[in-house]
Formats: C-alpha cells, sequence, structure tokens
C-alpha cells in the first residue's frame, strides 16, 4: 500500500468517531487506487434512507432487526460467498456492495453500518473462526450471525461454535472472547484473511503489502514481526529481515523459537555482505 494511504487509514482509525465501514473504504483504495469513496458512502445513505423510511415507528428491537435482515438479505439480495470464500475481492467492501456477496467480517461491516444508521448500537465481535456482530439489549446483548442471515444466535450455539477452536471451551472464555472489535481490530483480522489468501497464492509481493500495512497500523504484533522478518529473509533483504526478528524479540523474549531466531539472525548478520 502506498506510504500516504497507509497514513491516511492510520490517521482515520485514531478519530474518536471513526467506523469499520468508512475504514473498511479506505483500504478497498490499496487494490483499487481509483476507488470513489463518496460515491459509495451515497450508496449508504441511500440504502439507510430506505430502511429509516420502512422501521419509522418501529419501536421493537427484534422488529427492528427483522426489517434490517429483511431489508438487507432479502430486498438487496446479499448473500454469504460459499463458492469463492478466498477470492481477495470478499475483503473489498466496494466489490461486496457492487456483487452482493462476502464473507462473514464484510458483511458485518455492511450490516452494522446500516444497523448504526437506523439508531441500532451494533458491534462488531472478533469471533475465532467466524466475525459476528452484538446488539446490547437488556443487561445483555444479542449475538447476531451476518453471514447466516442474520440469525440471532443463542450461548448454546456461541459455545459450540467455540469448541470448534477451544477444546476447553467455558462460558468464561465465551464472555471475553465477545468483546467489542474496534475499527484497527476488524481491519487487522481482514488483513490477516488477504494475507492467508495471498499466501495460498503464493503471491509474494501481495503478501509483504499486507504485512507492511499491518504493521503500520499496529507496530507491535509479535507474529507479523517474525513471519515478515522470515519472509524478507527469504527474498534476501537482510537488514530489514534482521530488524523484524529483533523487534520479535523484544516482544516476545521468552519465545521458545528465541534461540532459533537469534541464530537465523546470526546467519544473516554473517551473509549479510554477500548478499545484495
Amino acid at each position: 500500500m502506498p506510504v500516504e494511504l497507509s497514513k491516511r487509514l492510520r490517521a482515520y482509525i485514531e478519530q474518536h468517531d471513526a467506523n469499520a465501514f468508512q475504514a473498511t473504504l479506505i483500504l478497498a483504495q490499496h487494490h483499487y487506487p481509483e476507488l470513489d469513496d463518496h460515491h459509495y458512502a451515497q450508496v449508504l445513505e441511500a440504502w439507510s434512507a430506505e430502511l429509516r423510511r420502512q422501521v419509522e415507528g418501529t419501536t421493537s428491537l427484534q422488529e427492528q432487526i427483522n426489517k434490517l435482515n429483511h431489508f438487507l438479505f432479502a430486498e438487496l439480495g446479499f448473500k454469504r460467498s460459499d463458492e469463492d470464500y478466498y477470492d481477495p475481492r470478499n475483503s473489498m467492501i466496494n466489490e461486496v456492495m457492487d456483487r452482493r456477496t462476502g464473507i462473514p467480517i464484510t458483511l458485518s461491516v455492511l450490516y452494522m453500518a446500516l444497523g448504526q444508521e437506523i439508531g441500532l448500537d451494533i458491534q462488531g465481535v472478533s469471533f475465532p473462526g467466524h466475525f459476528l456482530v452484538k446488539i446490547p439489549h437488556g443487561g445483555g446483548i444479542i449475538v447476531i450471525d451476518p453471514y447466516h442471515g442474520g440469525v440471532s444466535l443463542s450461548e448454546e450455539e456461541l459455545l459450540a461454535m467455540l469448541a470448534h477452536h477451544d477444546a476447553n471451551a467455558s462460558m468464561d472464555k465465551l464472555m471475553a472472547l465477545l468483546r467489542t472489535a474496534s475499527p484497527l481490530d476488524i481491519l487487522l483480522r481482514m488483513l490477516r484473511n488477504l494475507k492467508g489468501i495471498y499466501q495460498h497464492k503464493d503471491d509474494t509481493a501481495a503478501t509483504l503489502a499486507v504485512y507492511n500495512l499491518m504493521l503500520a497500523l499496529s507496530p507491535d504484533q509479535p507474529d507479523e514481526r517474525l513471519e515478515r522478518g522470515l519472509l524478507l529473509q527469504q527474498m534476501e533483504c537482510p537488514k530489514p529481515a534482521m530488524e523484524d526478528l529483533r523487534c520479535y524479540l523484544k516482544l516476545r523474549p521468552e519465545s521458545l523459537e528465541a534461540d532459533k531466531i537469534q541464530n537465523v539472525i546470526d546467519t544473516l548478520m554473517r551473509e549479510q555482505p554477500l548478499l545484495h
């Protein structure tokens, strides 16, 4: 991503009123430099105006959720992307809006944006393996899965989902994982999705670009520091590789990999004059 766009994105998410929809529009400009974010903001506003008309006078939270679900998934025709789940376009909010299909996190971003426009306090939830949204209600929360048409999930269903990723799933762990995801959290999760896609495609340049943006947004990420450092080593870029690997050791000095990583650094130090 161009440095100026990276700076713009970081400056935006540091604003107190930053929202995930606008942040993901800025992110999409990495792939679409000519993208008119004002156009997509206008499209969202037009959809929001129609949805506001439909919910006018509705006081029941559940009825508002039902109308949001019907508008987004029945009237606008948004659906989950099962066949092309790993298509990078599913992580680009402009493509999701144009094609009316996406993955859990991008459908959730759009769901949140529309819900917030009609006054619902919808928040993102970076749940393991599947992004969700929640709405505070009556001292608790309603957890919703936009990827499956806006269905509400019970505690039992959430625990079952968590058990797929954690054999020791518990209610305490579940509640901790239902915390609100910030715009930065959402961007980083989207970027991790893209990282995995580009790694699978063996697209080194695109993978490196994703690492660069992730670390520009949040520098103290040990896993990404280590992974980028090893990638730069493979690309025969010793100086930045060593910087990342040293940063990783500072962030995780007790890592079981510390000796191994130090050996890589030592090797790079010895070989540096031979590399270009």
